[in-house]
């Protein structure tokens, strides 16, 4: 049976993805699957992860496409893509000015990557902690050798940066875990397509991975390693 998927979809996946890291790290396919909630949409790339979960009608065996495919099948239009999957071979068919059209892709590997785990804890935020973070990024230090200012740092109630000459503290934030947790800058917190899809923000940490998520879009970023000044440094670069 064929798969429906709206090509509006395909477009707000991939402008996601293309704020969820730089251009040089997105990722080389787009795994899809069906679940009880839909149509989940999932790419892995170094560092990051993204699932969009949509609507859909009709049953078939997962399948990947290239990345190139999703950037050339988005459209800002709800217009539709019939995807039918026989082995490593996924047809794709849809309407271009009421001319069907027809193409068959290689549907691609994910050599057995696996997203990220899901926290055990989440803490519920309105859009207040995104805008935290994009102020945050706008202070922070990559050429840091000895520590590691080119991150946002969640220390209790606060979300610090720093780039060593001014630091930035913003209290009035609540996480789930104890430690200083180092985010990596990203563009999504500025995103205006999660905006569009959600209304509040889940925060949570589990191994290696930072876990976000709005309403029906999950993202992960990996912690950065490193140390980031201490409170008592903070106040000293503050002054």
């Amino acid at each position: 049976m064929k798969t429906i998927i709206n090509r509006f979809d395909l477009y707000r996946f991939e402008r996601l993805m293309s704020r969820l890291v730089k251009q040089s790290e997105l990722p080389q396919t787009v795994a899809f699957a069906l679940c009880a909630d839909g149509l989940q949409l999932t790419a892995l790339c170094n560092g990051a992860a993204l699932m969009l979960t949509v609507p859909s009608a009709g049953e078939v065996e997962p399948f990947t496409l290239p990345w190139g495919v999703i950037k050339e099948f988005s459209s800002k239009k709800n217009d539709y893509i019939d995807t039918i999957v026989n082995g490593k071979d996924v047809t794709l068919s849809w309407s271009a000015s009421g001319i069907p059209q027809t193409r068959n892709v290689q549907s691609l590997g994910q050599n057995d990557k696996r997203l990220p785990p899901l926290p055990d804890k989440t803490t519920t935020h309105s859009f207040n902690l995104f805008d935290a973070f994009v102020d945050a990024g706008r202070i922070v230090d990559t050429e840091n050798k000895r520590y590691a200012l080119g991150a946002i740092c969640l220390r209790g109630e606060k979300i610090l940066s720093t780039d060593g000459r001014q630091a930035l503290a913003q209290d009035g934030f609540s996480f789930p875990f104890n430690d200083d947790v180092l985010c990596p800058v990203s563009k999504i917190f500025g995103s205006k397509e999660l905006r569009e899809i959600g209304e509040a923000v889940k925060v949570g940490v589990e191994d290696d991975w930072i876990f976000f998520n709005v309403g029906n879009a999950n993202f992960w970023l990996r912690k950065v390693d490193g140390r980031f000044l201490s409170c008592k440094l903070i106040k000293i670069v503050q002054n």
